[in-house]
């Protein structure tokens, strides 16, 4: 039996960016993939969104995103 990956965006990149790490490179992307990141801080943001090579979002994208399944 297969199951996809969750998209999940991150939001708070401090400790969060720990989870990133899980996900794009641990096992928890077997269940987990990440679709955004967002932080108050525009710098983290903006690094985590390099790093991770997904979009800085804003936390109303977030919200009213349908391909959004979790956020964390």
């Amino acid at each position: 039996m297969s199951t996809r990956p969750v998209d999940i965006a991150l939001v708070g990149l401090g400790f969060g960016a720990h989870i990133a790490q899980e996900i794009t490179a641990g096992d928890a992307g077997r269940w987990l993939r990440l679709v955004g990141v967002c932080d108050e801080n525009p710098k983290r943001s903006r690094d985590a969104s390099r790093r991770f090579r997904v979009p800085r979002l804003s936390w109303k994208e977030i919200l009213a995103s349908r391909e959004i399944e979790a956020v964390g």
